[in-house]
């Protein structure tokens, strides 16, 4: 009996150590697979190492009120962007309606880093940091390690840092919450102690993830962003036409070489400042635009547009030089343009007062119009395309209009009031109805969104109708009409003339 007892508490023992072991394999397998945030191996490890914990771990009163440890003590929420810039306007009652540009979402960023150290942590702590950085995917975790490590931050865990939370912060409450948080203010702290220490990668990085997150961090902050830019480009330039020496008057010894600007920086920075709604001086964008110019050459179809998007939003007009590099550029890799990257290029162009060649123009359509106006991106693709059109003065090819024919009856109930507003004024504009059908579609869209448009949109509207010669529905007619009454004491006199007009071209009482 004794043992069959000790036989069995011996066998008990074993089974217990396999169950502890295969536990801390699946851990281990767990972590390899990025399941289990790296930071919780950092607090594993200062949990182990009482020193460790004395001289990395910040005060209590000093964590994160975001991860639920530290009261906000009246902090308040970082300054959101600045308005939108109002739109130039033509002359009513045939003022061309803005437009959307896109940007998407400006690339992915340059995956963090972008610095050159400088540091005064040892290099196993510094590559540490990095690591934990890099593998963690969700913004308390980034959190986390600025609250525990902030103070051994140099310019590459900053910039990191930042890149990684823009990347994984999804939905406005989410973006909310991180933005507004002490542990994030901590961190645009460590950007601007930091920020004179990162190249253009770097800088490009912090610009690119105030956007994405839809944080303003002060004009000065991006002042500075832009003359570092500015700098790297200026030197990169530099450095590429300077004339080749005589080896025998090479100086000896290992000689300082300029950084090469990636396009990816230049294009997130560039539509990062337009996206924020930032317009940085006159002689700084000359100084980038000039410089940008000769590289388009190598830049890929989202980096160009995204380029020339940034200056549409930010109303900056780059020069005829920097639009012919734009069109040589375009037309050597114009098999690369997608949906988006066409109308987006083309509303910018429009936007800045560039008229691009008829040619480059309907090569690029047609080559939109067999991609199906870029799927369910349709409604939006080919209003921002005619409006371009129009506003540059270009007629779109055949081909395009057969297939905004063919379209704008499936995606009509995708249109918005904008949409609508861009679609009527681009037809009217160049004279340009489109097929029975379509217009039907077009107008019972206008109609359904009558009652959220404003009283300026529905004078474009009627304005566009009676120059199009085109009648709608009767119902649809009459949505029109009345939403249109209902806004009257707001028209001015001109614009109830114009309403009335095309009333009465229209016959309708």
């Amino acid at each position: 009996t004794r043992r069959r007892m000790r036989r069995t508490l011996s066998e008990g023992s074993a089974s217990s150590a396999q169950v502890a072991e295969g536990r801390a394999k699946m851990q281990r397998q767990a972590i390899s697979l990025g399941v289990v945030a790296p930071v919780v191996l950092a607090r594993r490890r200062v949990a182990a190492t009482p020193a460790a914990t004395s001289s990395r771990a910040p005060p209590a009163d000093q964590k994160s009120h975001f991860l639920g440890r530290r009261p906000s003590h009246g902090a308040s929420a970082p300054p959101r962007g600045p308005p939108s810039l109002r739109a130039v306007a033509d002359a009513a009652p045939a003022r061309a309606p803005r437009g959307r540009g896109r940007g998407g979402k400006g690339g992915r960023g340059g995956g963090g880093g972008g610095g050159s150290g400088g540091s005064s942590v040892d290099a196993s702590t510094s590559a540490r940091i990095q690591g934990e950085l890099t593998g963690a995917r969700d913004p308390r975790d980034i959190l986390a390690i600025v609250d525990a490590d902030g103070d051994a931050f140099d310019p590459i865990h900053t910039a990191t840092a930042i890149h990684r939370i823009a990347t994984h912060t999804k939905g406005d409450a989410t973006r909310e919450s991180v933005t507004s948080s002490p542990s994030f203010a901590a961190l645009m702290d460590l950007v601007r102690a930091n920020l004179a220490g990162m190249n253009s990668q770097g800088l490009a990085n912090v610009a690119w993830a105030c956007a994405r997150l839809d944080h303003s961090p002060g004009a000065d902050l991006l002042d500075d962003i832009t003359a570092g830019l500015e700098r790297e480009l200026t030197a990169s330039t530099n450095s590429n036409s300077s004339p080749a020496k005589d080896p025998a008057t090479k100086p000896r010894g290992r000689v300082a070489k300029a950084r090469e600007v990636k396009p990816q920086a230049v294009s997130n920075m560039v539509w990062a400042l337009g996206t924020l709604r930032h317009r940085p001086s006159d002689d700084a964008l000359a100084s980038i635009f000039h410089a940008v110019g000769p590289r388009l050459a190598s830049f890929r179809a989202q980096e160009l547009t995204n380029v020339v998007l940034g200056a549409a939003h930010m109303e900056y007009a780059p020069g005829e030089a920097f639009n012919a590099s734009v069109y040589d550029a375009v037309r050597a890799n114009h098999r690369s343009f997608e949906g988006q990257e066409t109308s987006n290029l083309l509303w910018a162009l429009a936007r800045i007062g560039a008229r691009a060649p008829d040619e480059l123009v309907s090569t690029l359509l047609e080559q939109s119009a067999a991609q199906n106006l870029g799927g369910m991106a349709s409604a939006l693709n080919l209003s921002q395309c005619l409006w371009a059109c129009a506003k540059m003065g270009v007629n779109p090819p055949e081909t395009y209009v057969k297939a905004v024919d063919a379209e704008l009856p499936r995606c009509a109930n995708r249109l918005t009031t904008e949409s609508v507003d861009c679609i009527l004024w681009a037809l009217a504009t160049m004279g340009a109805p489109l097929s029975a059908d379509a217009m039907d579609a077009l107008t019972s869209a206008a109609a359904r969104l009558a009652d959220r448009m404003d009283a300026e949109m529905l004078v474009k509207t009627h304005w566009a109708l009676a120059r199009l010669r085109h009648r709608p529905a009767p119902g649809d007619m009459q949505q029109i009409v009345s939403a249109a009454r209902r806004l009257a004491d707001e028209l001015p006199a001109d614009d109830r003339l114009t309403v009335m007009h095309a009333w009465g071209g229209l016959r309708t009482n």
